[in-house]
C-alpha cells in the first residue's frame, strides 16, 4: 500500500465572451448573443436555498476508495443526492488546491481576487453574483478526482497514460455510484476529461473545459518544448528526475517561474507547490510527455455538449487557441425524448473577461465565484437541470424544455 496514505483517513464554434457587465448582471440570466444555440428561454429559477435547511446538510470532504485495485482519493462535498458534477484538476494538481471552486459549487464564497476586481468596480454586478452563489445550495454532488499518482491517490500499476486516466475515471465513477456527471476539466485535466467523454460517453453529461491542450500548437512554445525535452527517453534529464527528491524541487521552481502561477494568490501558489512534491514521479514524467499531443481523434469521438472556459490572459493556452479548439468539437443535435422538440448545440468558447481583473491559467482558483455561476447557468441551459420539485424537495431532476 502506498505510504503517503493514513490507513483509515476520512478528513479534510459561436465566439461567446461574458459582457464586461460581469456575472452579476449578465451569467445571471445569461443573455447570450446566439441564443439558438441554448435552445432559447431562460434558465429554470433556482430559489434561494431556506436557511433553517443549510444546518442539517452533511458536510462530506476526503474520501478514499479503491478502484481496480488503485487506492484513490477524492473530495466529495455538497448534496449526496444532488446533481453529479466531478472536477478534474491539472498536472500534478492535489484536490486541496482546488477548494475555493469547490466551495464555490457548494454555494459558499470564497471572496477571491476576481470577486474583489468586480466588487470594486461594479459593486451591485458582484451582489447579484453573491445571491446567484447562494442558489447552488444543496443542488450539486461535487466531486473532485485526485488521478492516480497526484494528490493522495496512488500510482496506477501499469504505466500511467492519458487514456488509462480517463478509463480509470469511468470506474471511480461506477465504484462512487455515480452513473453520469457534469465533467469539469482542467488543463490536462481537461484532456482527460475530453478522453473520458470519448470512450465512456455513458458517463458523461456535458464538459467544461478550461485551459485545454488539444494539439503542441496550442500550448505556450517553451513550455511544450521544454515538457518534451524533460521526458524524452533519449535524454539524460529524464532519469535525472527519477533521483530521489530531484523532480519535485525543479516541478516546484517551474512552477514559480510561471507568468500564470503569478496571478494566483499566495495559498493557491502553495497549493501548487504542495501538488508537485506529491506528485508520483513516473505517472508526472509520463503524462507530463503526453500534454499538448494532438487528441482530434478523441474530439470527434465526443458526443455530449461542450463548453469552454479560460481567463483572457492565459499564457499556457491562449484565448485565440481555445476559440480554435472549440471549433473541433462536433455539432450535435440532441432530441428530447417528450415531444419533436430538438436544439443543436455547438462548443461555446467563453472567456473570462478584465472585468474580473487579469485572469490566466489559474482562472479555477482566482475566480471560482465567476466560473461555478457559469457552469451552473450553462448546465441549466444545456441540459435542463432543475433544483428543486414542487415540494422543495433538494434532490435535483431532468425535465425536458
Amino acid at each position: 500500500m502506498d505510504d503517503k496514505f493514513p490507513k483509515d483517513e476520512n478528513s479534510a464554434k459561436a465566439d461567446f465572451v461574458v459582457p464586461e457587465s460581469g456575472p452579476g448582471e449578465e451569467a445571471a440570466n445569461f443573455r447570450a448573443p446566439r441564443q439558438e444555440f441554448l435552445g432559447g428561454g431562460g434558465s429554470p429559477e433556482i430559489k434561494p436555498p431556506n436557511p433553517t435547511e443549510g444546518s442539517s446538510r452533511e458536510s462530506l470532504d476526503r474520501k478514499f476508495v479503491e478502484v481496480n485495485g488503485t487506492r484513490v482519493s477524492y473530495i466529495e462535498r455538497g448534496n449526496p443526492n444532488g446533481i453529479p458534477i466531478m472536477y478534474i484538476g491539472g498536472y500534478m494538481s492535489s484536490a486541496s488546491g482546488d477548494r475555493w471552486f469547490l466551495d464555490a459549487l457548494e454555494g459558499k464564497i470564497p471572496n477571491s481576487k476576481g470577486l474583489r476586481a468586480l466588487s470594486e468596480q461594479k459593486s451591485a454586478s458582484a451582489e447579484r453574483l453573491r445571491e446567484n452563489l447562494a442558489g447552488l445550495e444543496q443542488k450539486y454532488r461535487i466531486l473532485d478526482l485526485e488521478l492516480p499518482g497526484f494528490g493522495k491517490s496512488s500510482p496506477l500499476k501499469e504505466e500511467a497514460t492519458l487514456d488509462r486516466m480517463a478509463d480509470f475515471a469511468a470506474e471511480f465513477e461506477k465504484v462512487i455510484g455515480v452513473e453520469k456527471a457534469i465533467i469539469f476539466g482542467s488543463s490536462m485535466g481537461g484532456i482527460v476529461a475530453i478522453k473520458l467523454a470519448s470512450r465512456h460517453p455513458e458517463a458523461v453529461k456535458a464538459l467544461f473545459l478550461q485551459g485545454v491542450m488539444t494539439q503542441p500548437s496550442d500550448m505556450d512554445k517553451k513550455a511544450y518544448k521544454a515538457a518534451q525535452w524533460a521526458t524524452s527517453p533519449y535524454l539524460p534529464i529524464r532519469y535525472i528526475l527519477l533521483i530521489p527528491g530531484i523532480a519535485p524541487r525543479v516541478f516546484s521552481f517551474l512552477a514559480k517561474t510561471d507568468k500564470d502561477f503569478n496571478m494566483s494568490e499566495e495559498k493557491a501558489q502553495d497549493a501548487k507547490i504542495e501538488g508537485a512534491k506529491l506528485a508520483h514521479v513516473k505517472t508526472a514524467l509520463s503524462t507530463l510527455r503526453e500534454i499538448g499531443r494532438d487528441i482530434g481523434q478523441d474530439i470527434e469521438r465526443v458526443q455530449c455538449p461542450v463548453v469552454i472556459i479560460d481567463g483572457s490572459a492565459a499564457a499556457m493556452v491562449t484565448y485565440d487557441r481555445q476559440k480554435m479548439a472549440a471549433q473541433k468539437f462536433p455539432e450535435q443535435t440532441f432530441t428530447y425524448e417528450k415531444g419533436p422538440r430538438t436544439k443543436t448545440v455547438n462548443a461555446i468558447p467563453l472567456a473570462v473577461t478584465e472585468a474580473f481583473g487579469e485572469q490566466g491559467h489559474s482562472v479555477v482558483n482566482t475566480a471560482p465565484e465567476i466560473l461555478a455561476v457559469l457552469v451552473d447557468k450553462m448546465s441549466d441551459k444545456l441540459l435542463g437541470l432543475t433544483c428543486a420539485n414542487e415540494n422543495n424537495d433538494p434532490t435535483p431532476k431532468v425535465e425536458p424544455r
